[in-house]
């Protein structure tokens, strides 16, 4: 491949930052190319995740996302991408710094194993699986500089979320919505933060989150890779979260006959509904995995990446390789300017601003604003394709708020109806037994907090 490419202008810096090209988008963030430019000749190509700016209105997002960047930088592990740095100024910019992995997000490629019609090796899915998992058990082991433990869990495990580089490594990536135990008070109360398809059922429920419910979304990553298909897909997230907590799950054996009785049990076991008979550790999933299965090693699994990504990648490395010659210069921050959440000097930005445009390095260091607009739903990132994989942009996560509109409850037995308004946050009256027969308010009418919704079954 010819590297001869056209040095670039990065489209903005912050501090010691240049940003570059945006490599993927969702909707709570973009998430570019930059390259850290220090003294003596120092440089280093990294991914900047950029948050969009209508989140920024809100100070509790502001020094929430911060809390828990720093939290998410104290999980050190080779299969965690790893958090640089955290920017934030006064002038709409929430930047994470994190290192740059070549490769390609384990949804990537899932759907380009679907579009060629092929399916992913048992050993390369459970490798993938395995080092998922014990990047998550760092996680859920970080502890803090006295020692104690961070209770960090991830909440948003998903294919989207794990990132497999050329060297054949998996990453975990993502901890943006990552809560310490202790910090649970910053959820609103009625709202489920994550991938609707990738919850486990006791999240969807309304009850307390722990470790355990990343080993059921983790189980989820892998029964797909194995299926070739999602588990919990839908016309709509109030269907997908009905399949959740119905529970008697498919076998992935029932979709790839290479799938073992021994590894359809491990399965079974990380998505099983009490979480008393699920594992308790992801460390614990991990090793059942490679007990009962000769995973892949990391050359082969390089090459897989390699070979269903190339064009992506090797797009990828002329971007890089036009950033690295580039010319950026590297500015010493004076002593207004910190890190990890502190407001750059706003004298520094005007100087620097006015710097950068007399050498020519980029047209103009001010971003048009765009008008503010809401992040997409579910159903509008969701993927066209029909190929049953939900297209959302790596690292990127959305929040689902259940308590907008009524379920429909038709149908269904006392039981279900109970568990789906609980997730849902609404109350439920009912009356007789047997299957709901009609329902007050109707199925997709707006909700109201504090208003009861009144089911009549078939049986008084």
């Amino acid at each position: 491949m010819s590297l001869a490419t056209t040095p670039k202008r990065p489209e903005h810096q912050v501090g010691r930052y240049a940003i570059f090209d945006e490599i993927a988008a969702g909707g709570m963030a973009t998430v570019h190319l930059a390259r850290l430019v220090g003294s003596g000749g120092f440089s280093r190509v990294v991914a900047a995740k950029r948050m969009h700016r209508h989140f920024l209105q809100d100070p509790k997002f502001k020094s929430m996302f911060l809390a828990e960047a720093r939290l998410a930088a104290r999980v050190r592990h080779p299969n965690v991408v790893s958090i640089l740095d955290v920017l934030a100024d006064d002038r709409d910019e929430l930047i994470i710094v994190m290192e740059y992995v070549h490769g390609e997000s384990m949804l990537a490629l899932l759907r380009a194993t679907h579009r060629a019609k092929q399916a992913i090796s048992v050993p390369i899915a459970c490798a993938i699986a395995a080092a998922m998992l014990e990047g998550l058990h760092a996680a859920h082991q970080a502890q803090n500089e006295k020692g104690e433990p961070l209770g960090i869990v991830h909440r948003d495990v998903s294919p989207q979320n794990v990132l497999v580089g050329v060297d054949g490594v998996a990453h975990v990536l993502d901890f943006g919505i990552a809560k310490a135990v202790h910090e649970q008070t910053h959820t609103n109360p009625g709202t489920l933060k994550g991938k609707v398809s990738y919850m486990a059922p006791e999240v969807v429920q309304g009850a307390a989150v722990t470790r355990q419910a990343d080993v059921f979304s983790a189980g989820i990553v892998l029964w797909e890779a194995l299926a070739g298909k999602m588990l919990f897909g839908g016309a709509n997230e109030h269907e997908r979260l009905m399949r959740i907590v119905a529970g008697n799950y498919p076998s992935p054996r029932q979709y790839n006959p290479r799938v073992s009785q021994a590894l359809e049990k491990v399965v079974a076991k990380a998505l099983a509904m009490d979480t008393h008979a699920r594992y308790a550790t992801a460390l614990e999933f991990a090793v059942e995995i490679e007990g009962v299965v000769p995973i892949a090693s990391r050359r082969l699994v390089g090459e897989w990446v390699r070979r269903l990504a190339a064009s992506t990648l090797d797009q990828r490395e002329s971007m890089i390789h036009a950033i690295e010659t580039s010319i950026v210069v590297a500015i010493d921050e004076p002593k207004g300017i910190k890190y990890g959440g502190i407001v750059a000097a706003p004298v520094f930005r005007a100087v620097a601003t006015a710097a950068l445009k007399n050498l020519g390095v980029f047209a103009s260091v001010d971003r048009p604003k765009a008008p503010l607009k809401p992040a997409p739903t579910d159903e509008e990132i969701e993927d066209q394709s029909g190929d049953g994989f939900i297209d959302v942009a790596a690292g990127d996560q959305g929040e689902v708020r259940l308590s907008d509109h009524v379920p429909n409850f038709i149908g269904l037995p006392v039981r279900r109806v109970v568990e789906i308004g609980a997730g849902a946050g609404i109350e439920v009256e009912v009356e007789g037994s047997g299957r709901a027969v009609t329902q007050d308010p109707p199925a997709g009418a707006k909700y109201k907090q504090g208003k009861r919704c009144r089911v009549v079954f078939s049986r008084g």
